[in-house]
């Protein structure tokens, strides 16, 4: 079969906006090269098979969501190969925004440039979008968002739950010292239970019997699990707690201030922050028109977003309150992701959802992201369109928990037919894998999961309680666990298994 090539250097002042996608005349932006594939097929009068290839200039493609329908089918992304990037590299007048890359990044974020010195390696910069900037990401690498206690393994302690059982969900009685001198409009405050933290939003302070109230609730009552809990919360984002390579954000005047640790220069540095949930969506519109025959290898989808409204509950078993991930793929067949690193997210890398059959993750990189790696199923019974065929083999999947610590490395719900072989999962908060989703002996869409030869390591980190490296729910026929190995699970107080 025959296969188009076409090509996105993502610099338009270089070939103008109205290229064909040519090596000569490329486009300068992904979503050219899927609104050229789309008007093909809408004018096309029988179903393409030959496969097109889009070829990125490897540098950040910062992007919009990115959606791959139907219409998309057939279609591999990848990075250009050295000959084509040699043939851009001479034309190309690079800058810090736009470096030249191992391979393409698909961005979900936004450049943050024009910092100013506040004191000593305390910079500030004003961003335009609204978007609440939560995460921020300093020459590929995360930078945490200001908290106290400033040290990271340390935890305050609030005085007491609330009695009143309208309450108990949506605050505590604080110890003497805490809140009321802190600046807390932008503030959010992350209570640790067993298995989860919740994520809250405040609301007011009654000095009079130091009460804290938030907007949003937990999913038990604060303060119901003592023994695993221990009373322990920390506050992020509040502009008094700066320790170097921390950051933290004012909403009221849309203002960044970054203390670095003295070793770069933020203007000379690449700086990012997330501001799309989504950044790669494959997805037909219905289980009846998949998207189908999709490669994606050789590139990084990076830098997507999370956002909780501020009366949301942040809670949940697995972080499973998110709905979103930077690759995201539903009502899709016979996808490939091969060679392909996830990082820098704010939720969980890769979302494999309902209506899926025959999708590949292989060989690739999951890494610092804000919830866990790989998430696989829906959690909805029964289940109508189910995920079947899922193969997700030889990756790393290291590093996560990083904003909502109870994600799991990779958690199947309730699928069926699913591999899950020789992969290296690690640095996780909380469980390494997870399989099922149904508490008790209710059926469970859950069957046929083979889990072989995963390496499990250095999980939990003594942050929650009630886990281990492999942990199962309902029943689930034919499901196999054989000839992994586990090493290091630490919970916080109690529960931890292998």
């Amino acid at each position: 079969s025959t296969s188009t090539q076409l090509y996105v250097v993502p610099f338009p002042s270089l070939f103008g906006v109205n290229g064909d996608g040519s090596r000569a005349h490329p486009f300068s932006s992904l979503q050219q090269a899927l609104d050229h594939i789309e008007l093909k097929y809408r004018r096309s009068t029988f179903m393409r098979t030959d496969m097109i290839t889009i070829n990125l200039y490897p540098t950040h493609h910062f992007v919009n969501t990115i959606y791959f329908r139907q219409a998309h089918s057939h279609t591999r992304l990848t990075t250009m190969n050295a000959e084509d990037t040699a043939f851009y590299k001479d034309l190309v007048v690079e800058d810090h925004i736009h470096r030249k890359l191992s391979t393409a990044s698909i961005s979900g974020g936004i450049p943050v440039t024009g910092w100013t010195l506040v004191s000593d390696n305390l910079y500030k910069a004003t961003v335009t979008t609204t978007t609440f900037i939560n995460q921020l990401f300093v020459d590929n690498r995360r930078i945490s968002r200001t908290r106290l206690p400033m040290n990271p393994s340390e935890y305050l302690q609030y005085a007491a739950p609330l009695q009143d059982p309208n309450q108990a969900r949506y605050g505590f009685q604080y110890a003497t010292g805490q809140f009321e001198s802190w600046p807390l409009d932008d503030a959010m405050v992350v209570v640790y239970h067993s298995w989860t933290t919740s994520h809250h939003y405040i609301d007011k302070l009654n000095l009079s019997n130091k009460t804290i109230l938030f907007t949003n609730p937990s999913n038990s009552p604060i303060g119901a699990a003592v023994a695993q809990g221990q009373r322990r919360f920390h506050v992020e984002n509040m502009c008094i707690s700066y320790v170097p390579n921390s950051f933290c954000f004012s909403n009221a005047t849309k203002t960044i201030y970054l203390m670095t640790d003295g070793s770069y220069d933020p203007n000379k540095s690449q700086i990012m922050t997330s501001i799309n949930e989504y950044v790669v969506v494959l997805a037909g519109n219905s289980i009846t028109n998949p998207i189908e025959d999709i490669i994606i290898d050789n590139v990084a989808i990076q830098h997507s977003a999370w956002n909780i409204d501020r009366t949301q509950q942040a809670d949940g078993q697995a972080a499973s309150f998110l709905t979103s991930a930077p690759l995201y793929i539903a009502n899709a067949t016979s996808i490939i992701i091969t060679d392909v690193e996830i990082s820098h997210t704010g939720s969980y890398g890769i979302w494999i959802k309902e209506g899926t059959n025959s999708i590949n993750i292989i060989n690739s990189l999951i890494t610092d992201t804000g919830a866990g790696g790989i998430r696989i199923g829906q959690m909805i019974s029964p289940v109508p369109t189910p995920t079947t065929s899922i193969h997700i083999i030889s990756n790393e999947v290291s590093y996560g928990g990083n904003v909502f610590p109870s994600g799991v490395g990779i958690i199947s719900h309730r699928a069926v037919d699913v591999i899950i072989a020789d992969n290296s999962i690690h640095h996780h908060r909380y469980t390494g894998i997870s399989i099922g989703w149904e508490w008790g002996y209710a059926p469970s869409y859950t069957s046929n999961v083979l889990v072989q030869g995963n390496y499990i390591y250095n999980i939990g980190q003594h942050i929650l309680c009630d886990q281990g490296g492999i942990y199962t729910l309902g029943i689930q026929p034919g499901t196999i666990i054989h000839g992994n190995v586990i090493k290091n699970v630490f919970s916080y107080a109690m529960y931890m298994w292998g």
